[in-house]
């Protein structure tokens, strides 16, 4: 059986893909606006990256990071009114992202996320993925090897947005995507959340991860670093490991 070699990360014009052999992330961003154009310019990147000619499923995870999510009880979701819920938040949709769904925190969350059309189709033709994984699905499974902690963060950078997840004495607190311009917004986004749930009191882990040209995970640590509200956290760069048990 193949073990997990890449994980690529899709974004609405770009996608990166860490080769887990090294843990170096490479990133290729699209050239055209055509949908068949842009699965063959994705599809050649890969090939490249990986240095094959065919591209074997079972050696990728692929993750949709998208910039504009809804999370909402899982008690109180109809998958009638899934555009509804969407556009309550983020006004109307274009017409070419497609809207996908799915269940996070044992169920207990329904995750509502935008899906470009190329990255669909790229994933359906190419890995016969009907589905496009969210990228909460990655960082939520990353967090439970870290469950006995009080206060676990998750901060995950892409070019367009921070996405973060928190989970306070085992329950599920924050989950957002939120867009971003500079270095310190990313830091005043995260401690703007960590202040409001009350989560810079206990000791606790924060897990960094960065797929941004600009922005290593490095970087965003040293800034952290400076600032005594993040005292109470350990911050663990992630790699393209999986997490060791603490």
């Amino acid at each position: 059986m193949m073990s997990v070699k890449y994980t690529v990360f899709y974004e609405s014009t770009s996608l990166s893909i860490i080769r887990h052999v090294d843990g170096e992330v490479l990133r290729y961003s699209l050239k055209s606006s055509e949908l068949t154009h842009r699965i063959e310019e994705s599809k050649a990147f890969i090939k490249d990256i990986t240095e094959s000619s065919f591209l074997h499923s079972p050696e990728f995870e692929h993750y949709v990071c998208s910039g504009y999510t809804v999370s909402l009880p899982a008690s109180i979701f109809d998958t009638n009114f899934v555009k509804d819920y969407f556009e309550r938040v983020h006004g109307t949709i274009e017409a070419e992202p497609i809207l996908e769904h799915a269940s996070l925190n044992h169920q207990k969350v329904i995750h509502i996320y935008n899906v470009p059309l190329w990255t669909k189709s790229f994933l359906e033709n190419t890995f016969s993925k009907p589905n496009s994984p969210t990228l909460f699905e990655y960082l939520i499974q990353s967090m439970e090897l870290y469950s006995q902690r009080k206060v676990v963060v998750f901060l995950f950078v892409s070019e367009s947005a921070i996405h973060v997840v928190l989970q306070k004495n085992g329950d599920l607190r924050f989950i957002d995507s939120i867009p971003f311009d500079t270095l310190e917004d990313i830091v005043y986004h995260l401690l703007n959340m960590l202040t409001k749930n009350k989560a810079t009191e206990d000791p606790g882990v924060l897990l960094l991860q960065s797929i941004h040209a600009g922005h290593s995970p490095e970087t965003i640590q040293h800034l952290m670093s400076q600032m005594a509200n993040f005292n109470t956290l350990e911050v663990v760069v992630k790699k393209y490991q999986k997490p060791v048990m603490p």
